[in-house]
């Protein structure tokens, strides 16, 4: 059958043309061109990237609380664009192009072509209001999520295949190391089989399904953590991956329901009010399906087949209904798991939520199909469907245009750092140089590397994770390789050398740091510290 092979089913080239005018709409404010200089935490992952074409290793030789995988994506963004961030905006564009193409065949495939039409443009339009300028790890996990739900969608609807149960698995674990709060699909999936495994008589088939897909998360994650069991650091990756996101996300949970607040930034083209629309559908057609007694999927099945009804649009579904059925569940499922995961830190960035996108849109497409059944019914027309998709994306776009604006001036002005050419005027290409505070784009652009692993020093003032024998290493590593110039930016508060535990040996060595060290100059809200030529 068609819908057991791995294809995408392209029918017009017009559809590839206007989702990669959308994807470079998105994409082209963020190239290195437009944009003056990235974000931080973008700047982190560059000098990240850097740092391994280098030959280090991530966790033992630079420290960040990432998974890994985000460092590999610049580096290897960088070695093709021979060191410039030209090579990373282009894997970019390949990440971004490539979910929008998944993203829209399951689309057109469940709902018909015209919620597929402005659900793309809407998740697109809201990747950009969140984006931040890119480079960020829920960015590159988009075409993941997005293959996943069409893995799923597209399967035969009595069983799914070991072969594509194993790549499902295979992508969940490209996800979670990512970044582990996007797993929020995965972890629908699996619930998903765990339960018609204990409640059909199909158990069989759902079984080998779960044990395909969580082999492939294994074979994807010893893949991914061979380099570091092989050279003694995977106590280093969990430390900082692990324990230290862990401590990080430690805070209450009314914190956690009121940083769900932040999802008003996904409203552009009203993206999360239908998102929301579709869940709310959903649930409501589930309970009822499940209320009825025996025969649940059946009679969800045929409920949805009711709601997104096609009389008019000769541009109908490809999908069944119980692959639809099944489709719509996993969303059903995974987007209140993905709104937990976001909320988790308790403090969550406007990138957090790239991450319910994929979910998100397929929600929002299952509600905009169910708008245009409406539609149909009272206006029985051939041109029905594209004059009001047009008016409606005229709409959208219009509405949308403060935020737009408001993002591009966010990330056009975003000023470069007096500090890079400050350090290619005053330093050679092997000086060694501290940051006290956050601030890696500084050291990427002027190819600085950072005399400590330590290439921000929030984790040593992060109570909960830090401890004497941390401050201890990172005063023996100033000791080995002390800095040729420390940088301190006013916007951090930390004094220079305090860390979040004390004692009388940690007070004594960096008085002793201090000592070696005087004030040569203060450029642009940064104060400059040389190490003096001789003891004083």
């Amino acid at each position: 059958m068609v819908a057991d092979r791995l294809k995408l089913n392209w029918t017009n080239g017009a559809e590839v043309i206007f989702l990669l005018i959308c994807v470079l709409l998105v994409l082209i404010p963020w190239s290195p061109r437009i944009q003056p200089a990235p974000s931080v935490d973008s700047g982190v992952f560059l000098y990240a990237g850097w740092q391994v074409t280098e030959g280090k290793l991530p966790y033992r030789d630079f420290w960040d609380h990432k998974p890994p995988l985000i460092f590999y994506v610049n580096a290897l963004g960088l070695l093709i664009s021979n060191g410039s961030r030209w090579g990373v905006w282009a894997l970019e564009v390949i990440a971004l192009l490539a979910a929008a193409l998944i993203g829209y065949d399951v689309m057109k495939r469940a709902f018909g072509i015209w919620s597929a039409v402005y659900i793309s443009f809407a998740w697109l339009l809201n990747a950009f209001l969140t984006g931040d300028g890119g480079n960020y790890t829920t960015e590159y996990a988009l075409p993941f999520q997005f293959g996943i739900l069409w893995l799923i969608a597209t399967a035969h609807e009595a069983n799914i295949s070991i072969r594509r149960a194993f790549l499902i698995g295979v992508f969940s674990g490209i996800l979670f190391w990512l970044k582990q709060s996007v797993i929020g699909i995965p972890l629908a999936v699996g619930l998903y089989w765990l339960v018609l495994i204990l409640t059909t008589a199909e158990k069989r088939n759902h079984l080998r399904a779960l044990v395909a897909m969580s082999a492939g998360v294994i074979a994807l994650s010893l893949i991914i953590l061979a380099p570091f069991i092989i050279q003694g650091a995977l106590a280093d990756l969990w430390d900082t991956t692990i324990w230290f996101n862990l401590v990080y996300t430690d805070e209450t949970w009314f914190s956690r329901l009121l940083s769900l607040r932040l999802m008003g930034s996904l409203m552009g083209g009203g993206f999360a009010l239908l998102a929301f629309m579709g869940w709310l559908a959903a649930s409501i057609t589930w309970i009822g399906a499940w209320r009825g007694g025996s025969n649940v999927r059946t009679r969800w099945t045929q409920a949805l087949a009711t709601l997104t009804s096609n009389s008019a649009s000769p541009f109908g579904h490809t999908l069944n209904d119980p692959q639809r059925a099944r489709l719509l569940l996993i969303a059903l499922i995974a987007f209140p798991i993905e709104l937990s995961l976001i909320a988790f830190p308790g403090n969550p960035f406007d990138h957090y939520f790239l991450a319910i996108l994929p979910t998100g849109a397929i929600l929002a497409a299952f509600a905009f199909r169910m708008l245009m059944a409406g539609l149909e019914r009272v206006w029985n027309s051939r041109y029905a469907a594209p004059i009001f998709i047009g008016i409606i994306l005229i709409v959208a776009a219009f509405f949308a245009f403060q935020e737009v604006n408001v993002m591009l001036g966010r990330v056009l002005t975003r000023p470069v750092s007096p500090m890079i050419a400050y350090l290619e005027q005053n330093t050679k290409p092997d000086a060694q140089v501290m940051i006290w505070g956050s601030d890696a784009r500084i050291l990427f652009a002027a190819r600085r590397p950072s005399a400590t692993r330590y290439v921000y020093q929030h984790p040593l003032n992060r109570i909960g994770y830090t401890n004497v024998a941390k401050v201890q290493s990172f005063l023996d590593e100033l000791s080995r390789n002390p800095p040729d110039l420390v940088l301190k930016n006013k916007a951090w508060n930390t004094p220079l050398m305090h860390f979040g535990v004390q004692n009388r040996d940690i007070k004594r060595r960096a008085r002793q740091f201090l000592a070696m060290y005087h004030v040569r100059e203060i450029v642009g809200g940064w104060t400059i510290y040389e190490r003096r030529s001789t003891a004083p």
